[in-house]
Protein backbone atom coordinates (compact mmCIF):
# COMPACT_ATOMS: atom_id res chain seq x y z
CA UNK A 1 0.00 0.00 0.00
CA UNK A 2 2.81 2.07 0.62
CA UNK A 3 4.10 1.74 -2.69
CA UNK A 4 0.30 2.94 -4.12
CA UNK A 5 0.60 6.08 -1.94
CA UNK A 6 4.21 7.03 -3.02
CA UNK A 7 2.92 6.27 -7.04
CA UNK A 8 -1.05 7.84 -6.69
CA UNK A 9 -0.28 11.67 -5.80
CA UNK A 10 -3.56 12.81 -7.23
CA UNK A 11 -7.86 11.77 -6.31
CA UNK A 12 -8.48 8.33 -8.41
CA UNK A 13 -12.45 8.95 -7.21
CA UNK A 14 -14.37 12.02 -7.54
CA UNK A 15 -18.04 12.40 -5.60
CA UNK A 16 -19.83 15.15 -5.95
CA UNK A 17 -23.30 15.24 -3.53
CA UNK A 18 -25.23 18.05 -3.38
CA UNK A 19 -23.93 21.09 -0.72
CA UNK A 20 -26.48 20.41 1.79
CA UNK A 21 -24.86 16.36 2.11
CA UNK A 22 -21.49 17.17 1.49
CA UNK A 23 -20.64 17.23 5.51
CA UNK A 24 -22.74 13.96 6.06
CA UNK A 25 -20.74 12.27 3.44
CA UNK A 26 -17.32 13.56 4.49
CA UNK A 27 -17.91 12.33 7.86
CA UNK A 28 -18.89 8.73 6.71
CA UNK A 29 -15.97 8.77 4.88
CA UNK A 30 -13.80 9.95 7.13
CA UNK A 31 -15.24 7.58 10.00
CA UNK A 32 -13.90 4.54 7.99
CA UNK A 33 -11.07 6.28 5.98
CA UNK A 34 -7.49 6.45 7.66
CA UNK A 35 -5.47 9.39 7.80
CA UNK A 36 -4.66 11.31 4.49
CA UNK A 37 -7.88 9.79 2.60
CA UNK A 38 -8.45 13.52 0.97
CA UNK A 39 -5.42 13.24 -1.32
CA UNK A 40 -6.94 10.20 -3.48
CA UNK A 41 -10.62 10.66 -2.70
CA UNK A 42 -11.93 14.39 -3.77
CA UNK A 43 -15.41 15.39 -2.50
CA UNK A 44 -17.15 18.23 -3.60
CA UNK A 45 -20.40 19.66 -3.03
CA UNK A 46 -22.59 21.51 -5.97
CA UNK A 47 -25.41 24.29 -4.73
CA UNK A 48 -28.28 24.69 -7.76
CA UNK A 49 -28.68 28.23 -6.04
CA UNK A 50 -25.20 29.28 -6.68
CA UNK A 51 -23.34 27.26 -9.32
CA UNK A 52 -23.85 26.90 -12.76
CA UNK A 53 -25.09 23.17 -13.89
CA UNK A 54 -23.27 23.05 -17.30
CA UNK A 55 -20.04 24.78 -16.18
CA UNK A 56 -20.02 22.59 -13.23
CA UNK A 57 -20.34 19.46 -14.51
CA UNK A 58 -17.01 21.47 -16.98
CA UNK A 59 -15.20 21.80 -14.27
CA UNK A 60 -15.39 18.32 -12.94
CA UNK A 61 -14.88 16.97 -16.15
CA UNK A 62 -11.38 18.75 -16.65
CA UNK A 63 -10.25 17.69 -13.25
CA UNK A 64 -11.38 13.95 -14.19
CA UNK A 65 -9.03 14.53 -17.29
CA UNK A 66 -6.49 16.25 -15.35
CA UNK A 67 -6.12 13.64 -11.97
CA UNK A 68 -6.75 10.51 -14.69
CA UNK A 69 -9.07 9.29 -12.32
CA UNK A 70 -10.53 6.25 -12.33
CA UNK A 71 -14.26 7.25 -11.87
CA UNK A 72 -17.03 10.18 -10.82
CA UNK A 73 -19.61 8.78 -8.36
CA UNK A 74 -22.61 11.78 -8.05
CA UNK A 75 -26.05 11.79 -6.88
CA UNK A 76 -28.52 12.82 -9.44
CA UNK A 77 -29.24 16.37 -10.94
CA UNK A 78 -25.72 17.32 -9.94
CA UNK A 79 -23.58 16.60 -12.69
CA UNK A 80 -25.15 16.21 -16.84
CA UNK A 81 -24.89 12.47 -17.33
CA UNK A 82 -25.09 13.08 -20.95
CA UNK A 83 -22.12 15.33 -21.22
CA UNK A 84 -19.70 13.01 -19.05
CA UNK A 85 -20.22 10.25 -21.25
CA UNK A 86 -20.09 12.45 -24.22
CA UNK A 87 -16.62 13.35 -22.94
CA UNK A 88 -15.46 9.40 -21.91
CA UNK A 89 -15.95 9.65 -17.70
CA UNK A 90 -16.12 6.52 -16.37
CA UNK A 91 -19.79 7.75 -13.67
CA UNK A 92 -21.93 6.34 -11.91
CA UNK A 93 -25.24 8.21 -10.46
CA UNK A 94 -26.29 7.40 -7.21
CA UNK A 95 -29.63 8.58 -5.54
CA UNK A 96 -28.54 9.61 -2.52
CA UNK A 97 -25.35 10.74 -0.41
CA UNK A 98 -25.75 7.28 1.36
CA UNK A 99 -25.90 5.51 -1.82
CA UNK A 100 -22.67 7.60 -2.97
CA UNK A 101 -21.14 6.02 0.43
CA UNK A 102 -22.13 2.36 -0.04
CA UNK A 103 -20.51 2.32 -4.05
CA UNK A 104 -17.10 3.53 -2.67
CA UNK A 105 -16.98 1.80 0.47
CA UNK A 106 -16.10 -1.43 -1.32
CA UNK A 107 -13.18 0.22 -3.25
CA UNK A 108 -12.08 1.66 -0.09
CA UNK A 109 -10.69 -1.66 1.13
CA UNK A 110 -8.95 -2.72 -2.54
CA UNK A 111 -7.55 1.08 -2.57
CA UNK A 112 -6.24 0.49 1.26
CA UNK A 113 -7.74 3.02 2.71
CA UNK A 114 -10.43 1.34 5.01
CA UNK A 115 -9.04 0.97 8.38
CA UNK A 116 -9.29 -2.78 8.53
CA UNK A 117 -7.40 -3.74 5.61
CA UNK A 118 -4.86 -1.14 6.83
CA UNK A 119 -4.39 -2.43 10.32
CA UNK A 120 -4.57 -6.50 8.95
CA UNK A 121 -1.58 -5.11 6.78
CA UNK A 122 0.48 -3.72 8.91
CA UNK A 123 -0.14 -6.40 12.09
CA UNK A 124 0.53 -9.32 9.62
CA UNK A 125 3.85 -7.48 9.34
CA UNK A 126 4.83 -8.76 13.17
CA UNK A 127 6.75 -11.72 14.36
CA UNK A 128 4.61 -11.34 17.53
CA UNK A 129 1.33 -11.06 16.32
CA UNK A 130 -1.91 -12.07 19.23
CA UNK A 131 -5.21 -11.19 18.49
CA UNK A 132 -6.19 -10.02 15.11
CA UNK A 133 -7.61 -6.29 14.58
CA UNK A 134 -11.09 -7.64 13.81
CA UNK A 135 -11.41 -9.53 17.37
CA UNK A 136 -9.11 -6.69 18.56
CA UNK A 137 -11.76 -4.04 17.70
CA UNK A 138 -14.68 -6.39 19.25
CA UNK A 139 -13.43 -6.13 22.74
CA UNK A 140 -14.28 -2.43 21.88
CA UNK A 141 -17.77 -3.29 20.78
CA UNK A 142 -18.42 -4.95 23.84
CA UNK A 143 -18.11 -1.48 25.82
CA UNK A 144 -19.57 0.49 22.95
CA UNK A 145 -16.15 2.27 22.24
CA UNK A 146 -16.22 0.40 18.62
CA UNK A 147 -14.96 3.82 17.16
CA UNK A 148 -12.74 4.35 19.95
CA UNK A 149 -10.92 1.24 18.57
CA UNK A 150 -11.25 1.97 15.20
CA UNK A 151 -9.52 5.46 15.28
CA UNK A 152 -6.71 4.19 17.16
CA UNK A 153 -5.46 1.11 14.43
CA UNK A 154 -5.77 3.70 11.92
CA UNK A 155 -2.21 4.94 13.11
CA UNK A 156 -0.90 1.25 13.35
CA UNK A 157 2.40 0.63 12.04
CA UNK A 158 4.67 -2.13 11.98
CA UNK A 159 8.62 -1.34 11.40
CA UNK A 160 9.68 -4.43 9.18
CA UNK A 161 13.75 -6.12 9.54
CA UNK A 162 13.66 -4.65 6.38
CA UNK A 163 12.81 -1.05 6.44
CA UNK A 164 15.28 -1.60 9.92
CA UNK A 165 18.18 -2.89 7.55
CA UNK A 166 17.63 0.18 4.77
CA UNK A 167 17.86 2.69 7.43
CA UNK A 168 20.72 1.18 9.06
CA UNK A 169 22.99 1.07 5.36
CA UNK A 170 25.38 3.79 4.97
CA UNK A 171 26.46 5.17 1.73
CA UNK A 172 30.06 4.33 1.13
CA UNK A 173 30.68 8.28 0.97
CA UNK A 174 30.51 8.32 4.96
CA UNK A 175 33.63 6.35 4.62
CA UNK A 176 35.46 8.83 2.94
CA UNK A 177 38.55 9.92 5.13
CA UNK A 178 37.42 7.86 7.86
CA UNK A 179 37.79 4.69 9.73
CA UNK A 180 34.64 3.51 10.58
CA UNK A 181 33.27 0.87 13.17
CA UNK A 182 29.58 -0.25 13.95
CA UNK A 183 27.85 -1.47 16.80
CA UNK A 184 24.82 -2.37 18.92
CA UNK A 185 24.07 -1.82 22.28
CA UNK A 186 24.45 -5.47 23.70
CA UNK A 187 21.25 -6.78 26.04
CA UNK A 188 20.73 -10.20 27.46
CA UNK A 189 17.05 -9.88 27.79
CA UNK A 190 14.78 -12.15 25.73
CA UNK A 191 13.14 -10.26 23.04
CA UNK A 192 15.64 -7.33 23.36
CA UNK A 193 15.05 -5.33 20.10
CA UNK A 194 18.82 -4.97 20.09
CA UNK A 195 19.16 -9.08 18.91
CA UNK A 196 17.11 -8.02 15.71
CA UNK A 197 19.79 -5.14 15.21
CA UNK A 198 22.29 -7.58 16.01
CA UNK A 199 21.13 -9.72 13.14
CA UNK A 200 20.36 -7.06 10.92
CA UNK A 201 24.29 -5.54 11.35
CA UNK A 202 25.95 -9.13 10.84
CA UNK A 203 24.02 -9.66 7.97
CA UNK A 204 25.23 -6.01 6.48
CA UNK A 205 28.96 -6.51 7.14
CA UNK A 206 31.63 -8.86 7.22
CA UNK A 207 32.76 -10.83 10.19
CA UNK A 208 33.85 -9.39 13.28
CA UNK A 209 32.97 -6.33 11.63
CA UNK A 210 30.43 -5.65 14.50
CA UNK A 211 31.21 -4.27 17.42
CA UNK A 212 28.49 -5.64 20.75
CA UNK A 213 28.74 -2.93 23.36
CA UNK A 214 28.25 -3.83 27.16
CA UNK A 215 28.20 -0.26 28.53
CA UNK A 216 28.21 -2.15 32.20
CA UNK A 217 31.93 -2.44 31.27
CA UNK A 218 34.31 0.18 31.71
CA UNK A 219 36.44 -0.87 29.06
CA UNK A 220 33.55 -0.97 26.64
CA UNK A 221 35.48 0.99 24.26
CA UNK A 222 38.99 0.13 24.62
CA UNK A 223 38.66 -2.54 21.59
CA UNK A 224 37.31 0.16 19.53
CA UNK A 225 39.64 1.11 16.60
CA UNK A 226 37.98 3.93 14.64
CA UNK A 227 37.61 7.62 14.23
CA UNK A 228 33.78 7.28 13.68
CA UNK A 229 31.39 4.97 15.75
CA UNK A 230 28.31 4.11 14.55
CA UNK A 231 25.62 2.63 16.83
CA UNK A 232 22.64 1.38 15.41
CA UNK A 233 18.87 0.92 17.47
CA UNK A 234 15.74 0.63 15.98
CA UNK A 235 14.16 3.71 17.42
CA UNK A 236 14.27 6.66 19.71
CA UNK A 237 11.43 7.74 21.56
CA UNK A 238 11.44 9.76 24.56
CA UNK A 239 15.41 10.34 24.40
CA UNK A 240 15.09 9.12 28.08
CA UNK A 241 17.62 6.01 27.49
CA UNK A 242 19.88 8.02 25.18
CA UNK A 243 20.93 10.28 27.74
CA UNK A 244 21.69 7.56 29.83
CA UNK A 245 24.14 5.92 27.48
CA UNK A 246 25.36 9.50 26.56
CA UNK A 247 26.21 10.15 30.32
CA UNK A 248 27.81 6.39 30.48
CA UNK A 249 30.21 6.71 27.83
CA UNK A 250 31.25 10.08 28.85
CA UNK A 251 32.94 8.42 31.47
CA UNK A 252 34.46 5.35 29.39
CA UNK A 253 37.65 5.57 29.23
CA UNK A 254 37.82 5.00 25.17
CA UNK A 255 36.05 8.18 25.02
CA UNK A 256 37.98 10.46 27.08
CA UNK A 257 41.19 9.63 26.19
CA UNK A 258 40.59 9.83 22.35
CA UNK A 259 38.90 11.79 19.73
CA UNK A 260 36.38 9.08 18.69
CA UNK A 261 33.07 10.75 17.38
CA UNK A 262 29.72 8.88 17.77
CA UNK A 263 26.95 8.48 16.02
CA UNK A 264 23.51 7.07 16.94
CA UNK A 265 21.61 5.87 13.42
CA UNK A 266 17.80 4.94 13.77
CA UNK A 267 15.31 3.16 11.74
CA UNK A 268 12.36 5.53 13.71
CA UNK A 269 12.93 8.79 15.26
CA UNK A 270 10.62 11.22 17.07
CA UNK A 271 10.81 15.10 17.63
CA UNK A 272 10.78 14.66 21.59
CA UNK A 273 13.77 12.29 21.18
CA UNK A 274 15.98 14.53 19.04
CA UNK A 275 15.21 17.16 21.27
CA UNK A 276 16.57 15.32 24.12
CA UNK A 277 19.32 14.13 22.95
CA UNK A 278 20.54 17.67 21.34
CA UNK A 279 19.91 19.61 23.88
CA UNK A 280 21.73 17.59 26.66
CA UNK A 281 24.97 17.54 24.15
CA UNK A 282 24.56 21.52 24.02
CA UNK A 283 24.50 21.83 27.82
CA UNK A 284 27.31 18.86 27.90
CA UNK A 285 29.98 21.08 25.17
CA UNK A 286 30.07 17.86 23.65
CA UNK A 287 30.25 18.15 19.93
CA UNK A 288 31.28 14.55 19.75
CA UNK A 289 28.06 12.54 19.01
CA UNK A 290 25.47 13.18 16.23
CA UNK A 291 21.71 12.24 16.00
CA UNK A 292 20.73 12.41 12.49
CA UNK A 293 17.15 12.26 11.99
CA UNK A 294 15.07 9.58 10.18
CA UNK A 295 14.09 9.85 6.67
CA UNK A 296 10.48 11.92 6.50
CA UNK A 297 8.68 8.19 6.49
CA UNK A 298 10.19 7.54 9.63
CA UNK A 299 10.00 10.89 11.71
CA UNK A 300 7.18 11.51 13.97
CA UNK A 301 6.32 14.00 16.26
CA UNK A 302 4.81 13.99 19.48
CA UNK A 303 5.23 17.23 20.85
CA UNK A 304 1.94 19.70 20.72
CA UNK A 305 1.36 22.10 17.54
CA UNK A 306 3.74 25.15 18.35
CA UNK A 307 6.53 23.54 20.73
CA UNK A 308 9.53 25.51 20.11
CA UNK A 309 11.72 22.30 20.58
CA UNK A 310 14.88 24.56 21.40
CA UNK A 311 12.71 25.67 24.63
CA UNK A 312 14.59 29.29 24.63
CA UNK A 313 12.66 30.55 27.84
CA UNK A 314 13.44 27.94 30.51
CA UNK A 315 14.33 29.37 33.38
CA UNK A 316 17.90 27.25 33.32
CA UNK A 317 19.33 24.50 31.41
CA UNK A 318 19.58 21.90 33.87
CA UNK A 319 19.33 18.28 32.44
CA UNK A 320 16.30 18.29 35.28
CA UNK A 321 14.38 21.30 33.75
CA UNK A 322 15.02 20.51 30.23
CA UNK A 323 13.51 17.02 30.79
CA UNK A 324 10.30 18.56 32.27
CA UNK A 325 10.23 20.75 29.78
CA UNK A 326 9.98 17.65 27.01
CA UNK A 327 7.60 15.74 28.89
CA UNK A 328 5.00 18.66 29.54
CA UNK A 329 5.26 19.46 25.99
CA UNK A 330 3.91 15.43 24.60
CA UNK A 331 0.82 15.07 22.75
CA UNK A 332 0.01 11.29 23.23
CA UNK A 333 0.59 10.25 19.41
CA UNK A 334 -2.75 8.06 18.89
CA UNK A 335 -4.94 10.89 19.98
CA UNK A 336 -3.14 13.75 18.26
CA UNK A 337 -4.88 13.37 14.30
CA UNK A 338 -8.12 15.55 15.01
CA UNK A 339 -9.00 14.20 11.86
CA UNK A 340 -9.27 11.08 13.32
CA UNK A 341 -11.28 12.30 16.13
CA UNK A 342 -13.98 15.00 15.11
CA UNK A 343 -15.71 14.44 18.27
CA UNK A 344 -13.00 14.75 20.59
CA UNK A 345 -10.59 13.07 22.51
CA UNK A 346 -11.53 13.05 25.95
CA UNK A 347 -13.47 10.01 25.81
CA UNK A 348 -10.65 7.89 23.74
CA UNK A 349 -8.13 8.97 26.01
CA UNK A 350 -10.10 8.03 29.17
CA UNK A 351 -11.09 4.72 27.89
CA UNK A 352 -7.95 3.78 26.96
CA UNK A 353 -6.17 5.33 29.95
CA UNK A 354 -8.98 3.25 32.53
CA UNK A 355 -8.32 0.06 30.50
CA UNK A 356 -4.10 0.47 30.39
CA UNK A 357 -4.63 1.24 34.29
CA UNK A 358 -6.01 -2.21 34.98
CA UNK A 359 -3.99 -4.02 33.20
CA UNK A 360 -0.57 -2.85 34.83
CA UNK A 361 -1.56 -3.01 37.55
CA UNK A 362 -2.91 -6.87 37.54
CA UNK A 363 1.13 -7.13 35.59
CA UNK A 364 2.90 -5.18 38.54
CA UNK A 365 0.54 -7.24 41.12
CA UNK A 366 2.70 -10.23 39.51
CA UNK A 367 6.11 -9.11 40.86
CA UNK A 368 5.56 -6.05 42.91
CA UNK A 369 8.61 -3.53 43.00
CA UNK A 370 8.25 -0.69 45.51
CA UNK A 371 5.43 0.33 47.68
CA UNK A 372 1.53 1.53 46.57
CA UNK A 373 2.78 4.91 46.17
CA UNK A 374 5.29 4.35 43.68
CA UNK A 375 3.19 1.61 41.59
CA UNK A 376 0.58 4.02 41.53
CA UNK A 377 2.96 6.90 40.19
CA UNK A 378 4.54 4.29 37.33
CA UNK A 379 1.21 3.09 36.55
CA UNK A 380 -0.16 7.31 36.16
CA UNK A 381 2.79 7.54 34.02
CA UNK A 382 2.25 4.44 31.54
CA UNK A 383 -0.98 3.92 30.99
CA UNK A 384 -1.24 5.51 27.70
CA UNK A 385 2.19 4.17 27.41
CA UNK A 386 5.47 5.29 28.93
CA UNK A 387 5.75 9.06 29.43
CA UNK A 388 2.20 9.61 28.06
CA UNK A 389 3.22 9.04 24.49
CA UNK A 390 -0.11 7.03 23.29
CA UNK A 391 2.38 5.28 20.51
CA UNK A 392 0.75 2.72 17.99
CA UNK A 393 4.00 1.97 16.37
CA UNK A 394 5.78 -1.26 16.82
CA UNK A 395 8.49 -3.13 15.50
CA UNK A 396 8.59 -6.68 13.70
CA UNK A 397 10.03 -8.34 16.89
CA UNK A 398 9.23 -6.09 19.64
CA UNK A 399 7.24 -3.22 21.51
CA UNK A 400 8.72 0.24 22.15
CA UNK A 401 8.10 1.16 26.13
CA UNK A 402 5.61 4.05 25.03
CA UNK A 403 2.62 1.86 22.81
CA UNK A 404 -0.26 1.73 24.40
CA UNK A 405 -0.89 -0.75 26.46
CA UNK A 406 -4.18 -2.16 25.16
CA UNK A 407 -1.93 -3.10 22.40
CA UNK A 408 0.66 -5.19 24.12
CA UNK A 409 -0.71 -6.56 27.75
CA UNK A 410 -3.56 -8.72 28.61
CA UNK A 411 -5.97 -9.54 31.47
CA UNK A 412 -9.55 -8.74 32.55
CA UNK A 413 -10.96 -5.61 33.06
CA UNK A 414 -13.79 -3.80 33.66
CA UNK A 415 -15.24 -1.40 32.12
CA UNK A 416 -18.81 0.58 32.79
CA UNK A 417 -19.50 -2.18 35.01
CA UNK A 418 -18.66 -4.87 32.33
CA UNK A 419 -16.02 -7.52 32.57
CA UNK A 420 -13.75 -8.39 29.34
CA UNK A 421 -11.02 -10.42 28.52
CA UNK A 422 -9.35 -8.08 27.26
CA UNK A 423 -6.22 -9.68 24.50
CA UNK A 424 -3.97 -7.80 22.74
CA UNK A 425 -2.76 -7.41 19.44
CA UNK A 426 1.06 -8.12 19.74
CA UNK A 427 3.09 -9.63 22.74
CA UNK A 428 6.30 -8.27 23.76
CA UNK A 429 8.84 -11.03 25.17
CA UNK A 430 10.86 -8.93 27.31
CA UNK A 431 7.96 -7.78 29.32
CA UNK A 432 5.27 -10.77 28.85
CA UNK A 433 7.90 -13.69 29.40
CA UNK A 434 6.41 -15.47 26.02
CA UNK A 435 4.82 -15.49 22.43
CA UNK A 436 1.48 -16.38 22.22
CA UNK A 437 -1.14 -16.47 19.45
CA UNK A 438 -4.70 -15.93 19.52
CA UNK A 439 -5.24 -15.92 15.59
Amino acid sequence: MDAYFEAVQQPVLILVAYERDLVPLIEKLAGVCISGWEKYISVRGYDPKRQNFEAYTDGVIDDYLEYKAERVYYQRSTLDGGLLKKSGVASRPCGSFNTIFSEVSSLLKGMGLHWLPHAEREWAKSAIKSTNPERWIQQFSEIDQKQVGISILKSLRVFTSDELSAAFRLPKSEEIGFKVAHAFISEDEPGSSSIAVQNILEHMHPEGAVVPLDLSRDDALDVVDCDILYIYEDGLWSGVELVKRLCRIQELNGFRDSSLHVVFKYCVTSDAGLTAARLFTLRSALGRFSFPSATKRFHFDFFKKGTDTRFPNLPDYSWETVRAAIDDSIEPYAFSDEKLWPDGTANAMAVCADIGAQLLTARMEKSPKGGEEAQASVINQRKLGAMSFGSTMVFEYSVPKPVLPILWLQGDVIVNGKVVSWRPLFWDARRIGKVEHHI
